[in-house]
């Protein structure tokens, strides 16, 4: 198989999370000293916008907003939005690393010859671009109705200066940009649509890099299989001699686990980021949600909703792959004792003991190296947020 066919599948395997991260900076990979340029430019403006709707928010709920629900109200988009700032700045700061598990990957498809083989990691890589495309829509559409339709199906306000404007997607502090004067309100505007867009798009980056790397570890893992069954059998590897082969399953294992602990690194303080903001943001929506549909806002529903739908299914897909990756490292230890080693010759299958006993640690994927990423820390999320949302519905009466 040639390298023309591993380039274009590599392409395809990672459509979703390049075409994405390209469009705010965050891909790291194949650029010209031009296009380096401009994706700092890219990076500065993205970080200015970020920070200047953050800063701006929290003025003005610090020393504006006196009612204590509409704090309460601005609480969910700030700390959404503190959240997207660490996400982009850690996966931007960790560039050179995200690049050195995207060319991991690629050396990965170049060794690969085998026609099962890749048929294992075509399944994974196009599960990877399906969980990207599915997050975006989900995230993109509760965008689309908190940062553009709202604001401009909700009355006009009437500024100090007797403007009647629109109201902008999230709160602006200082009289000069909150006047109404032409153009700064208009600039002022857009920016907060850019803002929204950059918000959005960096946590489908993050989730992104995270499904794809993690499944294609998963695939590796499958691969490892695959070679320690062809151990015995030798049927894909014919020319090579029983020890050769136990020594291809060998270097193939430890490349693996040598991404898994790269991507751990890379990825953990992006999934603790992604665990605490989803378990706070999850309350916060299902109160706002509450609060909206007593007061028959189906707009403000609709779009609390979608968002909502978004957090849970990020944080269940970041558990998900977790798991997953949990056990195929394990299978890997199976598979090894389930072979016909008694076959091989007692010096080789003495040899596959190593194999096993590191399996029973299988490699897995943490946020912040504190919790270990699983279907129960996704229940033990739903749990808290559903007991903060008590307190806070009980507190709000």
């Amino acid at each position: 198989m040639s390298n023309k066919f591993h380039e274009s599948f590599l392409k395809y395997s990672v459509r979703g999370c390049r075409a994405i991260s390209l469009l705010i900076g965050l891909w790291p990979m194949g650029f010209s000293p031009i296009q380096k340029i401009m994706k700092f430019i890219l990076n500065f403006t993205c970080c200015f916008l970020l920070s200047f709707v953050f800063i701006s928010s929290v003025l003005h709920g610090s020393l504006v907003m006196k009612d204590l629900e509409q704090k309460v109200k601005l609480t969910g988009p700030t700390s959404f939005l503190l959240m997207c700032i660490s996400k982009y700045t850690l996966l931007m700061y960790r560039g050179k690393g995200l690049e050195k598990c995207l060319s991991h990957i690629q050396e990965d498809w170049k060794q690969i010859k085998d026609k099962e083989q890749v048929e294992v990691m075509t399944k994974n890589a196009k599960f990877g671009d399906y969980l990207t495309i599915v997050s975006a829509i989900f995230m993109y559409c509760g965008g689309f109705w908190f940062h553009f339709l709202r604001p401009f199906i909700a009355e006009a306000i009437v500024t100090e200066k007797n403007i009647t404007i629109k109201p902008y997607p999230a709160p602006v502090f200082g009289t000069f940009f909150t006047n109404g004067y032409s153009p700064i309100y208009e600039i002022v505007f857009a920016a907060h649509l850019i803002t929204g867009f950059v918000e959005y798009s960096a946590t489908v980056s993050a989730f992104s890099f995270a499904a794809v790397l993690a499944l294609h570890a998963c695939g590796q893992f499958d691969v490892v299989m695959l070679l320690l069954h062809d151990i015995v059998s030798g049927d894909k590897q014919k020319h090579k001699s029983v020890r050769e082969r136990l020594k291809v399953t060998v270097d193939r294992h430890l490349r693996v686990l040598s991404f898994v602990s790269r991507l751990e690194d890379l990825l953990c303080e992006v999934c603790l980021i992604e665990v605490f903001g989803c378990t706070l943001n999850l309350c916060l929506l299902g109160y706002y949600i509450i609060t909206e549909w007593k007061q028959s806002d189906i707009t403000s529903v609709t779009t609390y909703s979608l968002i909502l739908l978004s957090f849970i299914f990020n944080i269940f897909i970041y558990c998900y792959i977790g798991e997953l990756l949990t056990s195929q490292a394990a299978k890997v230890g199976q598979s090894a004792y389930m072979i016909r080693w008694y076959n091989l010759p007692r010096s080789v299958s003495l040899d596959i003991i190593p194999v096993i006993r590191i399996s029973h640690n299988p490699a897995k994927l943490t946020a912040g190296k504190i919790i270990t990423l699983s279907m129960n820390t996704f229940s033990s999320v739903i749990r808290s947020s559903a007991a903060y949302f008590n307190v806070l519905w009980r507190m709000a009466l």
